[in-house]
Order: C-alpha cells, then structure tokens, then sequence
C-alpha cells in the first residue's frame, strides 16, 4: 500500500530540491559567473593604482629638504588608502549584487518550468506557493488553477468497494470510472433491481461541484436529454447522487468508428438533440461551459441508445439573477471550458453566455463531421487566431451549407442575446431532409437487429399513448 501517491512523491522532491539542494547550485553557478563574467575589483584596481603613483611620488621626495611637499603627499597617500579599501568593499557588494540577481531569476524560471511540469504531468498547484498566491501566479502564467486531481479523488473514494450498501438501498456493483471531481459506480436499487448509478465526491470539498449538478439535475428533471436524479444526500463521508445509468460517451463511439469520424446522419441527429438539451439547461438559467463529446452520452442498454444526453455540469454557472435578468457580466472571470472547443470569448477570459455554449456545440458538431478540428495541436494564441481567422466559407468546406446560416447566426449574437433555438434546429433538419436522410436511420454504433428494436419500442409506445387517450 502507498503512503503517497506518485505525484505526491514527485513534489515532495520538488520542494526539497527547491529549499536545499537549488541553492548550492545557484550559489556555484553564480560564483562561476561572475569570476568568468565580471571585473571583480574594477573600482579597487582604480583606487590602488592612485596609491601606487603617490607611493612612488613619495619615495622622490627628500623629507628634510621638501618637508612641506612630504607632509602634502603623506595625507593624499592617507586618503587613497582609505578610499582603496572603500573600493574593496564597494567591490565585493557589487559582486553579491551581481550574484544575487542571477540567483533570484535562476530561482523563478526553476519554480516556472517545476510548476509547468506539475500541471502539464500531475495536475497539481506547487505545494510552496499557498492558494491566495499560486491563483494569480496561474493567471499570469494562463495555467488554469487545479487543486486535485483525478488520482487523489479515486484514492480518497476507493473505501466504496463491490458490496457494499449505499443508504440500505443501493448495492454498489463496480467502479465506472473516476474524475477531477469524485468517482462514478454502477449499483443496484435493492428495491426495484433496477441498475442505476452513483456518483460520489467527498463531503468536505469546499466548492462541491457535485451540489451544484444536483441542484442542476432537480431544475431539470422531466426534460427528454438529461438524465433522471432518483435521490442524493451523504453517506461514508460521502456527498453523492443516484442518477440513472447510460451508454457510453460520444467521444468514444466516435473513436470506435472505423475513420473517427461519424456518418452525416449520425451527427446531424446529434447535434441537433444536443441543441435542444442546452436550450433546456439555458431556459432554467445557467450555461453549461464546457460543451464536447466527452459530455454528450448515449442512453444505456438497447431502447435508449439513440438518445443524446447531456452531462458534466460542474462547470456550469448562472447567467440571470433571480429575475430572470441577464447578468452584468464580470470584468474578467479567468478561463472556464476545454480550449479546444471553447469559445472566442472563453479565451478571452470573458464571462460566458448562451452564444459561447453554442461555438462549443458547433465545434463539437465539426469534430464529429470530420474527425478533428482545424486547430488541433495548436497552443494559446496561435489557437485563439485559427478560431478568429476561420470563417463563414470555411465552415462549408466541414458541414452542410445550411450551417452558414446557423455560423451567421452565431457571429450576430453578443453575451446578452438569446439564440434563436427554433431556427438553428430548423436548419439542420433541411439538411438532413435536402440529404434524403430519414430519421429511423441506423446510428453509426447500431446493428440492424439494434433497429427493428427500436422500431418495436416506438410502435409499443405510440400504441401505449394512443390507449391513454382513448381511456382519458
């Protein structure tokens, strides 16, 4: 068993680099430096060779002929003896001087590279620099500020192991999988048999974004992609939820697709179910921030795979006040999202609205029509100006032309403005008609038996709401 983890480890010697050995080093390194780089004793050798031509004046003079001229040059000689050793020590601060400044930037371009080796590798913030200074020190250097990390979550929830019960009701099966901000389980309603799932982060995280998707999930519940919260509360030190299972996430059946990329119906059905999910997530107020598909999912099992749900809403925030208002946006809130997918605004450090949702969702509909992204690859600015430069006829060259409109659409919208939902969903379903394509088409990840399925389903339901009406 570790008492650490490797991370852990890894910073630990960081530290100790950095308050023990570091200073060694810088302190021979600057010592080479100046000895090679410096004039040592520039304003001593001035001074000394002052001293030397009166010592040599002196020794012309007789003192019992020219007393007086003696006398003189005996106090001059006085003075610049005293001056010479004021230049020895003016000598030797300057040297520390010298040396301390190559230290001092020796020592912050080290913290600089170990910090962007820590985040790049681990994740993680510096353990010397507290959270009130390493939050600015982030900014400045654009690192996004990360407190935990994936591995510290798994290891702070691996007591919930296979059997044990959750609240008495809910049997814990297996671990899914685990994030920045908790871990996900499959389990048992004990009750119902019914397979479900829970997702659990630890009770004494100071900002929980677990709460928040709760909070998320009850404003939505009802709507037709988001998934159902059956109960939450704590329980082993836990803050959980129990929401029902799904599928797998787009990402990955877009990556078990033999080019990576997915067939024109596929996406377009996607896309426009993912639309209509974030419509619902902004008429309740908030914004999701984060839109890819990594947070797009299938339903599980058989009858719900051909419906997109979204999920992940821990970067979610609240566009209106309790109005129902557009907030003041604020000055520079800091980056929030996934850079690649993220919005001009986003990079930008602006606050973000329902149109920076809409770019996301967008570039998510590019990458799944393509396989990759124009700046895929690319860092900071050079992926900021790829974003500014790609335009209206290059979005033709990826998608339908019925997206031009829908780009148009998105390039007249500011932070304030609504999207026009209607008219973006609309166009998206001309193209799919223009293209001849039908919606009881299979999906890219279904067989054909995975489609009369769903047909029987839809008929089965149909005829169930049929009889409803007919007994109301």
């Amino acid at each position: 068993m570790e008492l650490v983890s490797n991370s852990e480890a890894f910073e630990i010697f960081l530290v100790y680099f950095l308050l023990t050995i570091a200073p060694h080093l810088m302190n021979n390194a600057t010592k080479a430096i100046s000895y090679f780089c410096l004039n040592r004793n520039k304003y001593a050798n001035i001074k000394k060779k002052k001293v030397d031509e009166l010592y040599d004046k002196l020794k012309g003079i007789n003192i019992m002929q020219q007393f007086a001229e003696h006398s003189r040059m005996t106090r001059q000689l006085s003075i610049a003896k005293r001056n010479y050793d004021k230049a020895i020590i003016d000598d030797k601060f300057r040297v520390l001087k010298f040396r301390f400044g190559i230290a001092f930037a020796f020592y912050i371009i080290m913290v600089v590279i170990i910090c962007w080796i820590l985040y790049n590798y681990y994740g993680r913030a510096i353990l010397i620099f507290p959270k009130i200074w390493f939050g600015p020190f982030n900014r400045v250097l654009s690192f996004p500020a990360v407190s935990d990390t994936a591995e510290e979550e798994s290891d702070s929830l691996s007591f919930l192991e296979e059997g044990m019960l959750l609240k008495d009701q809910w049997l814990i099966l297996e671990k899914l999988g685990s994030g920045n901000f908790g871990a996900v389980y499959k389990c048992e309603d004990q009750s119902t048999k019914e397979i479900v799932a829970v997702k659990a982060e630890d009770a004494n995280r100071d900002e929980s974004a677990l709460a928040l998707e709760i909070h998320i999930l009850k404003l939505l519940q009802g709507g037709k992609h988001i998934c159902q919260l059956y109960s939450y509360g704590t329980c082993f030190g836990l803050r959980f939820m129990i929401i029902s299972l799904l599928g797998k996430s787009v990402w990955e059946l877009q990556t078990e697709t033999p080019d990576g990329q997915f067939s024109i119906s596929t996406y377009l059905r996607i896309s426009v179910q993912s639309l209509h999910a974030l419509e619902a997530l902004h008429s309740v107020g908030y914004v999701h921030r984060d839109v890819k598909t990594d947070n797009l999912t299938i339903g599980y099992g058989e009858v719900e795979q051909r419906r997109i749900y979204l999920i992940d809403f821990g970067l979610a925030k609240r566009y209106t006040d309790e109005n129902g208002n557009v907030r003041q946006p604020r000055r520079k809130p800091g980056f929030r999202g996934t850079s690649t997918y993220a919005s001009i605004s986003a990079h930008k450090q602006k606050e973000l609205g329902r149109v920076d949702d809409l770019w996301s969702w967008l570039y998510t509909t590019m990458e799944m029509a393509s396989g990759h992204l124009p700046w895929n690859g690319l860092k900071k600015k050079k992926l900021l100006e790829a974003k500014i430069t790609f335009g209206v006829e290059d979005i033709c060259h990826v998608l339908p032309i019925e997206f031009k409109e829908i780009f148009l659409h998105l390039l007249s919208l500011t932070y304030y403005d609504c999207p026009n939902y209607d008219f973006i969903s609309k166009m998206i379903q001309n193209a799919f008609k223009r293209l001849g394509y039908c919606k009881s088409d299979p999906y890219d990840w279904e067989t054909a038996a995975d489609v009369k399925q769903s047909e029987l389903n839809t008929e089965s339901e149909v005829n169930r709401d049929e009889e409803k009406q007919l007994l109301s």
